[in-house]
């Protein structure tokens, strides 16, 4: 793991609208880094469907 997602690794991040967009690119970001994501969205098909978390 790099340094830099070695801060990352165990802790929780809280995204809302994972379901598209920015959000959607954030959690995914954050857990390829290591931390632990808690996703909320509008639309479940999408939000369910983010992978990854």
């Amino acid at each position: 793991m790099a340094p830099s997602c070695a801060v990352l690794a165990g802790k929780v991040v809280a995204i809302t609208g994972v379901s598209s967009g920015i959000g959607r690119a954030a959690a995914r970001q954050f857990a390829a880094q290591g931390a632990k994501v808690v996703g909320i969205g509008r639309l479940d098909a999408l939000t369910n469907n983010v992978g990854g978390m």
